[in-house]
């Protein structure tokens, strides 16, 4: 059984999605977006992760270069998406990079939980 990897904008938002899927029982580990270079350096070190949660703003080329370099280091790790709005371009990443699922802000715990649950499921 693989961890859950949160990646967030805000240090308030990542502590309440690492709160809400420990407080479920879930292996979590969490990074702002911030620290992405120093996550990417530290992957080797983790187990498999089987969920990436990843909150984005933009589709921008780092994202994009981060979902690359999760999904060819964990081939089975599914992607949920935390976004502000959905657009054409959110519309064409998700299916350019076969994201697994997406929630809108303002995003309830129960949501997030569902989702992670589904997730895991499939």
């Amino acid at each position: 059984m693989g961890k859950i990897l949160i990646v967030t904008e805000g240090k308030k938002l990542l502590e309440e999605f690492l709160n809400c899927a420990c407080g479920y029982g879930y292996d979590c580990e969490g990074f702002l977006w911030d620290d992405r270079e120093v996550l990417i350096n530290s992957l080797d070190n983790f187990i498999p992760i089987e969920i990436l949660v990843l909150e984005i703003v933009e589709p921008l080329l780092e994202v994009k270069r981060f979902v690359k370099i999760i999904k060819s280091k964990f081939k089975d790790c599914k992607i949920l998406i935390l976004l502000t709005k959905i657009d054409r371009t959110i519309e064409d990443f998700i299916v350019e990079y076969s994201i697994d699922a997406y929630l809108t802000f303002p995003v309830l715990p129960s949501q997030f939980i569902r989702s992670l649950f589904l997730l895991k499921q499939f």
